[in-house]
């Protein structure tokens, strides 16, 4: 089971890119810049990848 998901400085979720099952190996995700309801601002965001096995975050800042 994999998650994948993008959310914004205060926390909340802006886009699912991943959910459910992936056979183990890599895997390349591409993301538009686009939330749920369009572009995302400018500003901090945070990737967070969910395993079974673990969690990472990345935090990042989209520039325009």
């Amino acid at each position: 089971e994999v998650s994948l998901a993008l959310y914004d400085a205060s926390g909340r979720l802006v886009r699912a890119l991943a959910n459910g099952p992936l056979v183990a190996g890599e895997h390349t995700v591409r993301w538009d810049g686009r939330g749920a309801a369009g572009p995302v601002a400018a500003g901090l965001y945070f990737l967070r990848l969910r395993t079974t096995e673990r969690e990472i975050t990345i935090r990042f800042v989209v520039a325009r």
